[in-house]
């Protein structure tokens, strides 16, 4: 019997093909990677196969024949066989505090204990992530679905995590499908890659401008202590990015990359230090899809437009970001990637004077990254600031200076 067998699927929303005859047969106790660039159905697919589409999607319609362990997925997970860790988790835990999600469990994992008293809210999104997959794997489950997890996680903790999940595909049986595009992180712990969509993988030409960068200051923090409770965060830390520069804060998951960027757009207060930040602030949560207000890309792009007064046309703000072809798509339909290239064309438009991004690689295939590229490039230079908050080491390439976070 297959973990999954998967025959002639096809997932259309109203007209629109999302997945189009997909097969795949995957064996138990192997570890499957599905990969396609933004938009090819890789988190929809992961959605089928964990009963969630059409049962709570219920606009998707399905064609096709989808079975786990000889059930359907609705089946398969009534009978507790499979956890899914999406992308967005927060919609997944039951309580407010760590030691609450254990209580619902009935019982502790000894590597969260030291966490045990914190909020969830105060967990990075990398912790968040390994304590979900932890949940999940404890629980006798037989497949275990995983959406983006290098997105969440920083390497050192991912890698730790898959040695884990391999040793337990052996050990008790479990299957993985994970979808994700860096397959070069993940290629030691997987044994089959499966490709949705078409993805042309043009080589990176890293062509920084060799631009003079500006003695005065967009940001400035000295002597910053913040604290969660008792859990201390920053103790005299001191930054600073000059105008016209690209900076990136980096580091472990929970090391507080987020956590400072929330101080920078004045969302947490500290108890003690000076933090200066040129305004206006455009701040992009990892996220930002909680915060789009109308019913189209089109209209969300033309509603900034009217707001900013910026002097453009919506469509070839479109086409500049890669997102003309989601025009008539409501923007909470949108895949992690999309998501990301519409709120990079928001931030264009608003052209603030201290650009804020979390997570800056979210969900982007490896040309959509030429968008990003492209986008800190009109950034820099200029009397504006980019300032980047992320685990993912590459992203060194692509500014001036970075802040390493313990």
């Amino acid at each position: 019997m297959y973990a999954v067998r998967v025959e002639g699927l096809n997932i259309y929303v109203g007209s629109r093909v999302v997945l189009k005859n997909l097969n795949m047969l995957v064996s138990p106790n192997s570890i499957v990677l599905v990969k396609g660039p933004s938009g090819s159905g890789k988190s929809t697919l992961l959605k089928v196969l964990a009963g969630l589409i059409p049962n709570i999607y219920m606009r998707f319609k399905v064609e096709g024949f989808v079975e786990v362990f000889g059930l359907s997925p609705e089946e398969a997970v009534k009978e507790g066989l499979i956890a899914y860790i999406p992308q967005d988790m927060t919609t997944f835990f039951l309580g407010s505090r760590v030691r609450e999600e254990f209580e619902f469990l009935g019982k502790w994992l000894d590597e969260f204990k030291d966490l045990s008293s914190k909020y969830l809210d105060e967990l990075s999104d990398g912790q968040l992530y390994k304590l979900l997959t932890s949940i999940a794997v404890s629980s006798n489950i037989k497949l275990l679905l995983l959406d983006e997890p290098t997105s969440h996680m920083d390497k050192y903790s991912l890698l730790n995590m898959m040695y884990v999940i391999r040793r337990l595909c052996s050990e008790v049986g479990l299957t993985v499908v994970l979808v994700d595009h860096r397959v070069e992180v993940l290629k030691d712990y997987v044994d089959i890659v499966v490709s949705l969509g078409s993805e042309e993988v043009r080589p990176r030409s890293i062509n920084r401008k060799c631009l003079g960068l500006s003695n005065e200051y967009n940001v400035v923090v000295r002597d910053l202590w913040f604290s969660y409770g008792d859990y201390e965060v920053f103790r005299g830390l001191s930054v600073s990015v000059r105008r016209g520069e690209v900076f990136s804060i980096l580091g472990r998951n929970g090391s507080g990359k987020s956590t400072l960027l929330k101080i920078l757009a004045n969302i947490l207060k500290v108890s003690r230090g000076y933090v200066s930040v040129s305004k206006p602030i455009f701040y992009i949560p990892q996220r930002p899809i909680y915060w789009f207000t109308t019913n189209s890309v089109y209209d969300e792009v033309d509603l900034y437009v009217r707001i900013f007064k910026y002097r453009g046309n919506v469509d070839e703000l479109l086409k500049m970001f890669k997102i003309n072809y989601l025009g008539s798509r409501n923007p909470y339909t949108l895949s992690v990637g999309e998501v990301r290239r519409l709120s990079l064309a928001l931030a264009y438009i608003a052209s603030p004077n201290t650009l804020l991004i979390d997570e800056p690689t979210l969900g982007l295939d490896s040309n959509s990254l030429e968008v990003l590229e492209w986008f800190l490039d009109t950034f820099r230079g200029s009397s504006k600031s980019v300032v980047l908050a992320t685990h993912d080491e590459g992203i060194k390439e692509l500014v001036d200076h970075s802040l390493i976070l313990g």
